[in-house]
């Protein structure tokens, strides 16, 4: 016979989290809602998994929606959280929502990091968007935050596929 499990937030937090190691993204978003519904407070570790989760799943909007949610249920919301939702943005190439993201961490008190940074340079390569991956780098460099050559490689493959080989060499000599 087992013994029977009190369902705590922290065993919601490690069930989610095994969700999100495994791609299971639905049923982290499943236990989330349990967890509101048997009154259990929601927490950052709680939320900020189900983003990762979402973003590993490739649902960005899910992990939008609930970044979202946070703010409205007064969950604190940290660089984790902001990375993981960047990270969702990216994988769906979705640049301007990751951009929003990234723009808005100010309003929260959260700083961005390389793993922010270098997530919203990911979208923007995808997503062609070469002066926006430029400016990305350039923040980089105002926050003392080291660019690496995928950074660059980001910047100089949205710039080489619009404006051309020229460009792109001029812009890796600016760096």
């Amino acid at each position: 016979r087992y013994a029977s499990v009190e369902l705590t937030v922290i065993t919601h937090n490690a069930v989610i989290s095994a969700c999100e190691k495994s791609g299971q993204w639905k049923a982290a978003l499943v236990l989330l809602s349990r967890m509101e519904a048997a009154k259990l407070e929601l927490d950052t570790i709680a939320c900020s998994t189900t983003i990762a989760a979402c973003a590993r799943g490739g649902d960005w909007q899910a992990a939008l929606q609930l970044l979202e949610d946070m703010g409205c249920a007064w969950v604190r919301i940290d660089r984790v959280t902001c990375n993981s939702a960047v990270t969702a943005c990216a994988n769906a190439a979705e640049w301007k929502a990751a951009l929003q993201v990234v723009a808005s961490m100010s309003s929260l008190e959260v700083e961005p990091d390389g793993i922010t940074l270098t997530a919203a340079l990911s979208a923007c390569e995808t997503g062609v968007r070469w002066e926006e991956s430029l400016a990305l780098m350039w923040s980089m460099h105002r926050a003392r935050l080291s660019p690496d050559g995928m950074n660059a490689g980001s910047v100089i493959s949205a710039s080489l596929r619009v404006r051309g080989r020229s460009a792109a060499l001029q812009i890796l000599e600016d760096l």
